[in-house]
């Protein structure tokens, strides 16, 4: 989290970088040199979750709420829905550092957490009830789209360092950089078990089960 891509390629410490987009924008405008060359993300994942009784059902509803957001202009979306409700992002509710997990939402220590649909969601789903015992279920929470809000905000795109495109060097590398990276992706969506076996074999914490729903 401490790392910047796009801020550590347009200083020249890497060749290529991921990136939101919304965060390359604001990175652009502060001066930074860097170019989309691959738009892998087609539509936000972003959601705000939280449990029922919190009655979140809108972004209208966060108003004197306490959001969770992870930061590092990840917290634009929220901003963006904030404002499209009316709601002042600085007076109206009170934003909470989030952890890249949901102990907070489980916690009770924040009424709405920011989640990936490919990811934290599943988290939260993967949590124990302690009254219960039993799994969390989809019906205990209530789930605000930022797409469905109108917000939505293009993600993880493949940034080049513009000051080096006029190398044709460093433009051929970057040309088989998205032909491999996107040549990865389709096989993932046509070998699903195989690259959950690839990511589990490489230490992740999060299971095979918690992998297949990422992919």
């Amino acid at each position: 989290v401490d790392i910047t891509p796009q801020n550590v390629l347009a200083d020249g410490q890497a060749d290529f970088a991921i990136s939101w987009v919304s965060k390359a924008l604001a990175s652009r405008e502060g001066g930074a040199n860097i170019v989309n060359i691959a738009q892998v993300f087609q539509r936000s994942g972003t959601l705000q979750v939280s449990f029922k009784d919190k009655n979140i059902k809108s972004a209208a509803d966060f108003k004197g709420k306490k959001i969770g957001n992870w930061g590092y202009g990840n917290e634009f979306e929220i901003f963006a829905a904030l404002t499209k409700a009316g709601l002042d992002p600085a007076k109206d509710v009170t934003l909470v550092q989030q952890q890249f997990d949901m102990a907070g939402l489980l916690s009770g220590d924040i009424d709405a957490a920011e989640a990936m649909t490919y990811n934290e969601y599943a988290q939260v789903l993967e949590a124990k009830n302690p009254a219960t015992g039993a799994l969390y279920t989809a019906d205990d929470f209530n789930v605000v789209s930022y797409e469905a809000e109108g917000v939505g905000m293009l993600q993880d795109a493949i940034w080049a360092d513009g000051s080096r495109l006029e190398d044709p060097a460093y433009v051929e590398t970057a040309t088989k950089f998205v032909a491999a990276s996107l040549q990865g992706w389709a096989f993932c969506r046509d070998n699903v078990s195989a690259c959950r076996d690839i990511v589990v074999a490489k230490g992740s914490k999060l299971g095979a089960s918690h992998q297949l729903w990422q992919f």
